[in-house]
C-alpha cells in the first residue's frame, strides 16, 4: 500500500464514518508520508497535522548513506513475512511492534501481531516505501 492508497483509503473510512473537516492528522513512522501527502492534497479539510517520531521521504531515497539501514530492513521484513506464512512468530512468540506499549495496548498486539497480516503490512510497507517517497 502506498501512500496515496492509504489516503484515499482514509477518506474512504472517514466518508463512511461521517466525519467532517476539518481534521487534526496524525502520522507516525511510515505513516508521516501519508500524512503529509493527505494534507498537501487536501489542504482545505486539514486544520493541522501531528508527525510523532515520522519518517521523511529522505530516509527511502537509494543514497549510499541509507542502503546499510535499507538492506537490514529488507532483510527482516522478508524473513518476517516469510515465516508467518508457516505461522513461525507464533510458535516463537514473537509479534511484529513495538514491545514497549503500555499495557492495554499489549492485548491487542498480542491478538493480531503474530498475524500473517501484520507481517504482509510490514512487509508491502517496505515494497511501497520507494513509490511513496518519491
Amino acid at each position: 500500500m502506498t501512500s496515496l492508497d492509504n489516503v484515499e483509503e482514509i477518506r474512504e473510512v472517514l466518508k463512511i464514518l461521517t466525519v467532517k473537516p476539518p481534521y487534526i492528522i496524525v502520522g507516525h513512522s511510515y505513516g508521516g508520508l501519508s500524512t503529509r501527502l493527505f494534507a498537501s492534497m487536501y489542504p482545505d479539510e486539514v486544520i493541522g497535522i501531528v508527525l510523532e517520531d515520522a519518517a521523511h521521504e529522505n530516509y527511502y531515497v537509494n543514497l549510499e548513506e541509507n542502503k546499510k539501514r535499507i538492506n537490514r530492513f529488507k532483510r527482516l521484513v522478508t524473513f518476517g513475512y516469510m515465516a508467518s506464512l508457516v505461522g513461525l512468530p507464533r510458535l516463537l512468540n514473537q509479534t511484529i511492534g513495538r514491545k514497549f506499549l503500555a499495557e492495554e495496548y499489549n492485548a491487542s498486539l498480542k491478538y493480531v501481531g503474530y498475524t500473517l497480516g501484520a507481517y504482509k503490512s510490514a512487509y508491502r510497507e517496505y515494497i511501497d516505501a520507494f513509490e511513496s517517497a518519491n
